[in-house]
């Protein structure tokens, strides 16, 4: 149960308590968890509901994180969010997804989604590729932008003016 309780506080609550005297809070962060387990028996337990749960309201939140780093200047329509939502739902979860009929399953059920509750806005909400990111505020890491790229095209200019300042710095320019 200790491992358990210990993965709930650092996923639920970011970080954990370091165990030297003092019991100071060590945040994580860019911390991605991967997990595997056996089937119950031959001295295997089977796995703690709370767990499974967890996982599930963490993968939620996660979309939410996503959807609230939008700004009004770069999602500024029904459109544009609903696209957003999307980008959010294939990340969160068509992402982690291990076989081709699951990740279509998903991509299925976002589309009839979409096309049932925003029937006006499906065109646009539906294109691809989806390229969101905040790859245009690396530079200024106080300011994060999350934004829709719409293309590899256009964050193109983008990573190769990073990486002319990245040589440059570097003396390979």
């Amino acid at each position: 149960q200790q491992p358990i309780a210990l993965l709930k506080l650092m996923i639920g609550k970011g970080g954990f308590y370091d165990r030297g005297k003092d019991l100071n809070w060590k945040n994580l962060r860019n911390v991605q968890f991967i997990s595997a387990m056996a089937p119950p028996g031959g001295g295997i337990n089977s796995v703690d509901p709370r767990f499974i749960s967890l996982f599930n309201v963490v993968h939620i939140t996660r979309l939410y994180e996503g959807l609230r780093l939008a700004t009004l200047d770069k999602v500024d329509t029904t459109e544009s969010f609903v696209r957003l939502w999307r980008n959010e739902c294939m990340r969160t979860f068509h992402d982690r997804l291990s076989t081709d009929e699951d990740r279509q399953a998903v991509t299925a059920l976002v589309e009839n989604l979409v096309k049932e509750f925003y029937p006006e806005e499906a065109g646009a909400a539906l294109a691809n590729p989806l390229v969101f990111g905040s790859y245009k505020s690396m530079v200024d890491e106080e300011v994060r932008v999350y934004e829709d790229y719409t293309s590899i095209h256009s964050v193109r200019p983008f990573f190769q003016e990073m990486l002319q300042m990245y040589n440059e710095r570097q003396g390979a320019g």
